[in-house]
């Protein structure tokens, strides 16, 4: 049997293989010089512009937890709550499960500030079934967005397809939960036996009750919110490179490469979301070299910036009670 640190390490060989091939079947099409002149003049204000938008994601993700523990009839500073979203953006990137990864961490920040483990699994649970959803009406205006070219829509089609499918599944999980063996396959590539409780403990919340309170449908605009922000930043990367475009167009780009990443179950999407944005921003008229650009610029200030705050929180949180067994 493979081991999960195994599949862990190939995760990574995967990902940073892809980038690389991307940077090469890139710059064997388009000029380097090309893309040394775009990195070299980036503008200040729209790099401070970027850093804005990306805050607002955090507020957004904030906000979320705000209104569901308010449904819960917690009342929890803002302040509290916004953490959570470094700490689980961190372990998301290094653990592969389709953004599943950094809830098991976030179960014990929300029983922190007050809710109890399953009111906080069902948090996290409707949390990810609303990013999934927001995700779909995403994907279905980049599909439109991108419908004159065969090419970009049909492989948009395939990932979309594969996205929904995993939309429906979380969405039922929600609502019923799952007491078969559906997650004996998925649980034996985690890394770790922490993530095991949480994916079992996770597919038996099925409380429609919960999902009401928790306040379903403001949950969805937070995690529209979200992409709405990570598009501006992609967005206004391209104009701190000199390259402007159109929100729409980057709002598309965003959207489908979040889908490819979503599902490749690769870290953090590495090699993927790259390859999907610098594709679609091709298709819709930007030089290979500038959309690559403008891409890893967007990566370093949603991905690798935040990493380091957000990996020290949530070794924090680990310390504080994630890994604590109760006295005997």
């Amino acid at each position: 049997m493979v081991s999960r640190k195994f599949l862990f390490s190939l995760g990574w060989l995967v990902a940073i293989g892809l980038l690389l091939v991307l940077f090469y079947y890139t710059f064997s099409i388009s000029d380097l010089t090309e893309f040394l002149v775009l990195a070299k003049s980036a503008k200040p204000i729209w790099i401070l512009a970027m850093a804005g938008t990306e805050l607002g994601t955090y507020f957004c993700t904030a906000g979320m937890y705000h209104v569901m523990l308010k449904g819960l009839g917690h009342q929890v500073p803002f302040r509290k709550l916004l953490p959570l979203s470094m700490e689980k953006l961190a372990v998301d990137q290094f653990i592969p499960t389709a953004g599943v990864g950094g809830s098991a961490i976030i179960v014990h920040g929300l029983k922190r500030v007050g809710a109890t483990r399953q009111a906080a699994i069902g948090m996290v649970v409707t949390g990810l079934a609303a990013w999934y959803f927001a995700g779909d009406l995403a994907g279905i205006f980049g599909l439109w967005t991108v419908r004159n070219s065969p090419i970009a829509f049909n492989s948009g089609l395939t990932v979309f397809g594969l996205y929904l499918a995993i939309s429906l599944f979380i969405m039922y999980v929600t609502l019923h939960g799952v007491r078969t063996k559906a997650f004996a396959s998925i649980k034996r590539l985690l890394p770790g036996k922490t993530l095991d409780t949480f994916f079992a403990e996770m597919s038996q919340t099925h409380n429609l009750g919960l999902v009401t309170k928790l306040g379903f449908s403001k949950v969805v605009l937070f995690q529209l919110g979200i992409i709405l922000f990570d598009a501006a930043t992609l967005w206004f990367a391209c104009y701190a490179l000199g390259t402007p475009i159109p929100y729409y167009f980057a709002l598309a780009g965003y959207a489908l490469a979040n889908m490819a990443a979503t599902i490749s179950v690769l870290p953090g999407g590495i090699g993927v979301f790259e390859g999907g944005s610098v594709a679609v921003l091709s298709f819709l008229g930007m030089t290979p070299a500038a959309a690559l650009a403008a891409t890893l610029l967007y990566r370093g200030f949603s991905v690798w910036l935040p990493m380091l705050p957000g990996a020290f929180l949530a070794r924090r949180e680990i310390q504080h009670s994630y890994f604590k067994k109760p006295k005997s």
